[in-house]
């Protein structure tokens, strides 16, 4: 493995335990600002160049296969979390979104869900959204 492919795996890696310690320990306002706009303040994507689709796409693939193969829970927000903060340091604009669904038992009520758009691809959180509705303006696609 190249340097640069072990930099970026670890930068992913690094990412996601600062996330997931964000997400389990921190008060949510604390970190609220680093999920960039959401809600009324979501903007719709801005589009990208083929250069910028196609690191997009490559970051959220690393994203996901390094979350996989961490002993530690990075489920979706987290991994928005880190992608978003990837390709902003790569200055490819990105946005999280936000969506819930009713779960199938009555116990657990709603189920909330994360996944990161650039341009009009979702980029993480993709397996597994079917059902949800964007809780925020400009909350992309929701396939179901």
């Amino acid at each position: 493995m190249t340097i640069g492919k072990w930099m970026i795996r670890a930068e992913a890696a690094a990412g996601l335990a600062l996330a997931s310690t964000l997400v389990h320990l921190v008060p949510f306002r604390w970190w609220r600002s680093s999920l960039g706009p959401l809600g009324q303040d979501s903007a719709p994507p801005a589009s990208l160049n083929e250069e910028q689709k196609r690191r997009a796409i490559a970051i959220g693939r690393l994203v996901r296969r390094v979350a996989e193969r961490l002993p530690l829970d990075a489920a979706c927000l987290p991994q928005a979390m880190v992608g978003r903060w990837m390709l902003a340091r790569r200055g490819i604009p990105a946005r999280i979104a936000l969506g819930s669904r009713r779960s199938d038992t009555a116990a657990a009520g709603f189920l909330m869900h994360a996944w990161l758009i650039a341009d009009d691809r979702i980029v993480t959180g993709g397996k597994g959204l079917e059902g949800f509705s964007p809780l925020q303006k400009g909350g992309g696609p929701a396939p179901g």
